[in-house]
């Protein structure tokens, strides 16, 4: 050891180089909270979204509310300003797409056709143009909760967000000759960052007194986020530093312990942060933890470095008067030699605690546990050679610790722990009993545990964003989206049409089918097995154009808006088909007699409007529905899914698929959003807005969809799959519970192995993880007791209490080995332990304990509840080694090797 110490200059050049490196990168730190970064690549709901994505497009959105304050948004200044907005984010860098009252299409029937023009090509410049306006709005219920509140007061302005960008990119020929390409790569967080800047900027210069903005939506949350994160380090990093100083002041009652432990902590920060710039890892809401956390435990390791240090100066200082700087040198490595293996283990346990994450399938807990195992790393390299060597490098001995020659340190610390010992160390049964209460306690509260939270109840409820996302889903449709993807599976050609010489077939599949390639083998089968002769070539894919398929699309939006009042819009191709129908029938005889209306005829129209319903209970908008239905007014009879043949003149399923098919050719519009091809539609996309995003919620209604799905639509030769947010919503909830579970057991066992295998006893690795797991106990049992939901924040409380709270207990079971070592007496053993290792205990818990606190100042819910619940935790967890260790200690007696070893160095 005397070796690699001795040119400490050497050492600090290296870890200054270093820093100064890493440090460098830091600047260019890229920060996403999207909620694709969540999950790894290749997992199944982020495969899905990349699928339909292909397909459909680009399906996150930033949605816009724009509302007049006090006033109704149906005013002309009011609608002219909606089309001023929308050209200017139209406009607007990286916005792919504007939908709006001044974009989005309105369907009517025409001569020869069905058109899809602009419902609001230019804005009303007069009271006739508004009504017409409105008269279409009201015409079709898809509007209503889209693009105007039910207050009539907001309207809503979607922006999608491009996904490619163009990237230049040079090519050397074989010639040597330079030749640059443009090619289109996927944006990342940059990009959409520069986005939602550019739209908010927009915003602000048409935002006045008789207007207000506001943005929801998970991408914009993730924005808000990234923001609010920035501002989040700058405010509260310096106050967790502040608040460590200020303890090691009190603790060592010098500058130079204070120093030395602050560059600790100083160097792992900087080298971790750097290295995930270096590396491109993007800084997420759980990365901001990071900073603090490795100021909390880069001071631990300092602090029972230096404290144990200061302990040999006294030691040294009541031989003799003055202790000289070889001596002083000379003590640094004693101090080495008796602590530094309990650090290296405090450290290895710590970076098992942290490393367990990497196993998560969530990728910002993976990234936020690797790279916090990299910190611990780090903190314990520098702890390990920096500290001694600034110690080798300084000609005067650090002032030990006030206290007389000769005499015990009694300060208040040394008698507060002196205390605790008599208190309950000495009492065994009391202690015993009050464990087994706070335990039994802890398993009630744990019972009541909310598993998962909504993205945008991180942010306190007066914020902006959380006022915008309650209006949203007050007013419209909801900011929470899941996604439908039907599809259909390949089935056999009718004998009808192949014994027609194939031209019906042919026929058929040109119309309304994908053929299924004579080469590729049907799903299920190998290529080279035996099969019967032909069977593949009489197989297709089942179309979205049957009427049986689109009537259970309807019937699932039925099905899920009487369910659930949650729901509150369900769109989808079918609803187009019924527009379709209704529009091209708006001229069909009227069921009303001719002439004026009867008493007699108002009531026979009542009473058949009511005995077509099925409705228990009718309010005054079901009935005004049902009775233009009856009457056929502008098409309201034929608002459905064309499925009787007789209704329609048809004589059969293939007629009305031919009537179907019809309509789609007469349409002068595109159906991009809602099916894959227009010709030949093989799949087709659901949405469903919900105006509670809880992910229980999203969970108990996907369990339906798939149930209701496995009901009504597999049979008739379709798969439905959910996708989307909201999908990957649940995957990011189911994993946190696995991860939580996985994390926990692995540290718990690798902790368990490491002290059997450093103490020489299977007894003392089990009664080191006791405190240690009783803390964890009481963290989720609070949390139960208190509503504080199992999210992503709180779900780091575990490993994050695992990784710094073990340190008690190796520190605590080590010196009480040294001290027993030296005595037979356990009570002696144990006291000497509780006012030395003991002493150090109490200041790191307390300065973690702080540190964490900090957090409770911060902008998002996750990082206030860590704070609270790892500083709870630490508290706990010390108290727990200090209290209930001691008594297992003195109790089961574990035999070791440990203190035989001490005696040898």
């Amino acid at each position: 050891m005397k070796t690699f110490f001795r040119y400490p200059w050497m050492i600090l050049v290296a870890v200054l180089g270093i820093t100064f490196f890493l440090g460098w990168q830091i600047p260019d730190m890229r920060m996403d909270n999207s909620l694709r970064s969540f999950l790894m690549e290749d997992h199944p709901a982020k495969i899905k979204a990349k699928k339909l994505e292909a397909i459909y497009g680009n399906n996150d959105v930033i949605m816009i509310i724009m509302r007049a304050e006090g006033a109704s948004i149906f005013s002309l200044p009011a609608l002219a300003k909606v089309e001023a907005v929308t050209r200017a984010l139209e406009k607007t860098e990286y916005v792919q797409e504007v939908t709006s009252l001044a974009t989005v299409d309105y369907m009517a029937g025409m001569e020869g056709g069905i058109s899809a023009e602009k419902i609001m090509p230019r804005p009303p410049r007069n009271q006739e143009e508004l009504r017409r306006l409105k008269e279409k709005l009201a015409s079709w219920d898809i509007y209503r909760g889209f693009l105007y509140s039910d207050d009539m007061q907001a309207t809503q302005i979607v922006v999608k967000l491009v996904t490619e960008v163009p990237e230049e990119k040079t090519t050397v020929t074989p010639e040597g000759k330079a030749v640059k390409t443009m090619r289109m790569v996927p944006t990342h967080g940059d990009e959409e960052k520069q986005a939602f800047l550019n739209i908010q900027r927009t915003l602000k210069e048409y935002e006045d007194e008789e207007t207000r903005f506001y943005v929801v939506g998970n991408e914009a949350v993730s924005m808000l986020v990234t923001q609010g994160i920035r501002e989040d380090m700058l405010r509260l990093v310096p106050f967790v530093f502040i608040a460590l100083l200020i303890i090691l002041y009190i603790a060592f009652r010098n500058i130079s312990g204070v120093w030395l432990t602050t560059v600790t902590v100083i160097c792992s920060c900087v080298w971790t942060l750097g290295l995930m710039a270096l590396l491109h890892v993007p800084f997420t809401v759980m990365s901001s933890a990071i900073p603090v956390l490795l100021v909390a435990v880069g001071s631990a390791y300092g602090i029972h470095l230096i404290s144990h240090y200061y302990d040999e100066l006294s030691a040294a200082k009541r031989e003799k008067d003055a202790v000289s700087s070889r001596r002083s040198q000379e003590l640094v490595f004693v101090t080495f030699r008796k602590i530094g293996m309990p650090i290296f283990l405090a450290g290895i346990t710590t970076m098992a605690g942290f490393g367990s994450l990497a196993s998560s399938s969530i990728l910002m807990v993976r990234n936020f546990g690797i790279f916090t195992a990299i910190g611990v790393a780090v903190a314990l390299l520098v702890t390990l050679t920096l500290i001694p060597a600034l110690l080798l490098i300084q000609r005067q001995p650090l002032r030990p610790l006030a206290g007389k020659p000769g005499e015990q340190d009694e300060t208040l610390t040394t008698q507060t722990l002196a205390g605790v010992y008599h208190f309950f160390t000495k009492r065994t049964n009391r202690v015993l009993t009050l464990a087994i209460v706070v335990v039994l306690l802890a398993i009630i509260g744990i019972r009541k545990i909310i598993i998962g939270e909504e993205v945008v109840n991180y942010f306190r409820p007066q914020t902006e964003v959380r006022q915008a996302d309650a209006y949203t889903n007050r007013h419209f449709n909801g900011s929470t989206i899941m996604y439908l993807h039907l599809q259909g599976r390949e089935q056999a050609v009718s004998e009808a049409a192949v014994s027609a010489g194939g031209k019906k077939q042919e026929q058929a599949v040109a119309e309304d089918d994908f053929a299924v390639p004579d080469a590729l083998p049907a799903p299920g089968e190998e290529s080279g097995q035996d099969q019967e002769p032909d069977s593949r070539d009489n197989k297709r894919l089942k179309g979205m154009k049957e009427p049986d398929i689109l009537q259970a699309m309807d019937d699932l939006k039925t099905y899920l808006t009487r369910k659930y009042p949650e729901v509150k819009q369900v769109l989808s191709f079918a609803d187009m088909i019924k527009r379709m129908n209704k529009v091209m029938h708006t001229d069909m005889p009227a069921h009303a007699p001719a002439g004026a209306l009867t008493a007699k005829d108002l009531g026979g129209i009542l009473e058949r409007s009511l005995s077509r319903t099925d409705q228990q209970q009718f309010s005054g908008r079901a009935l005004v529905e049902a009775v233009l239905k009856e009457i056929n007014y502008q098409g309201e009879a034929f608002d459905e899914i064309p499925t009787d043949p007789a209704k329609y003149g048809k004589t059969g399923p293939e007629d009305l698929r031919r009537l179907i098919s019809q309509y789609l050719l007469l349409y002068s519009g595109n159906l991009n959003e809602f099916i894959d091809n227009m010709d030949h539609p093989t799949s087709a996309k659901m949405t469903v807005q919900m105006n509670d995003g809880h992910p229980q919620f999203i969970k108990r209604i996907k369990t339906d969809i798939i149930k209701y799905a496995q009901k009504h639509i597999e049979p008739l030769g379709y798969t439905l799959e959910t996708v989307g947010m909201a999908e990957m919503v649940l995957a990011v909830n189911d994993y946190i519970i696995k991860t939580q579970i996985s994390s926990i057991l692995l540290s718990l066992l690798f902790v368990f192995i490491v002290l059997t295998v450093y103490l020489r006893s299977w007894l003392s690795g089990m009664l080191g993880i006791v405190p240690l797991s009783i803390s964890l106990l009481i963290n989720f049992g609070i949390m139960g007791f208190f509503n504080i939901p199992l999210e992503i924040g709180t779900a780091l409380v575990a490993s994050v209490s695992i990784g710094i709270g073990i340190d008690y207990s190796i520190h605590f079971i080590s010196g009480y080995y040294r001290e027993k070592a030296q005595t037979a007496d356990l009570e002696t053993a144990t006291q000497r332990t509780l006012v030395t290792t003991g002493k150090a205990i109490l200041f790191n818990a307390v300065s973690v304990a702080v540190g964490f606190a900090i957090l409770l100042f911060s902008a998002f819910s996750p990082l206030r509840f860590l704070g609270i619940l790892v500083s709870m935790t630490m508290l706990t967890s010390s108290f727990a080694s200090m209290t209930i260790l001691p008594v297992l200690l003195n109790l089961f007696k574990p035999r070791g090797r440990l203190a035989q070893e001490r005696i040898q160095v």
